[in-house]
Order: structure tokens, then sequence, then C-alpha cells
């Protein structure tokens, strides 16, 4: 049995569902609108030395600074790879607006220019021994 109070707590649902058909409105079989992605990420690649055998311990610290101000440090101490360069490490900037941009590696000192594409990561290589950006690693 539906008692009164359960009956106006379900015409209370019941007008609630209605409003907000009416307010919002229902999307009536049509699809949202495809929005394409206001942001990407950049992965600054960083490397240094000959590939030897036997390995060599990497050392060495930098500062990846992008320029829309974002910076962050890069500590080296790790073994070097068989493959050039020996010694890698990569930071990440992620939700990076959509755009161009530099990206500076100090020490040395290099800039390299990186556009931002949404949804998509933008490589940057660069090698300090040489101070140059390379793309990708030579």
């Amino acid at each position: 049995m539906i008692t009164l109070e359960k009956y106006n707590g379900y015409v209370g649902l019941l007008f609630s569902v209605i409003a907000s058909f009416y307010f919002v409105g229902c999307n009536k079989g049509q699809q949202p609108p495809v929005t394409n992605p206001v942001s990407g990420s950049i992965a600054v690649n960083v490397g240094f030395g000959p590939v030897t055998n036997p390995p060599y311990k990497c050392y060495g610290d930098a500062t990846v600074t992008l320029s829309s101000g974002q910076t962050t440090n890069l500590a080296f101490d790790n073994f070097s790879d068989t493959l050039s360069p020996a010694c890698k490490k990569s930071v990440f900037f992620s939700l990076v607006p959509n755009g161009s941009y530099t990206v500076t590696v100090s020490p040395p000192g290099v800039t390299c220019p990186i556009n931002v594409t949404g949804g998509n990561v933008s490589n940057v290589y660069v090698r300090t021994d040489a101070g140059a950006c390379v793309s990708p690693w030579l």
C-alpha cells in the first residue's frame, strides 16, 4: 500500500526528472560536439657520452626549463647504455597548452624549439656534450 508520504516522494522525484529534461534538455539522438584537446605533453630527452665496454657510471645534473616558466631538475646517476648517447635521462611536462615553446637545458644552455599539439607527446632531444638539439638521438 502506498502511503501519502511515499506518493508525495514519487511525485517529487517524477517532477525532478521532468524538470531536468525541460531545463537541461535531452540529447534527442544527437552526438555531443567533438572538441579538440587543448593541451599536450613534452618529453625532454637529455643525453651525453660515448658508448664504451665496459659501461661506466654517468654523473651530472641539469635544469630543464620550459618557456612557460615550468622548471624541473634532472640528475644522472646511472650506468652507461650500449646505444648512443650512453647516458640518457628524460623529464616530462604534462598538460601543456597547445602552442610553440622553447625548452632550455642548463648546463650547457641549449635551447630547442618545440610545438605542442593537443593530445600528443612532443619530443625534444638534447646532446649536452655536443651542445645541440638533435632529432632524435644521433
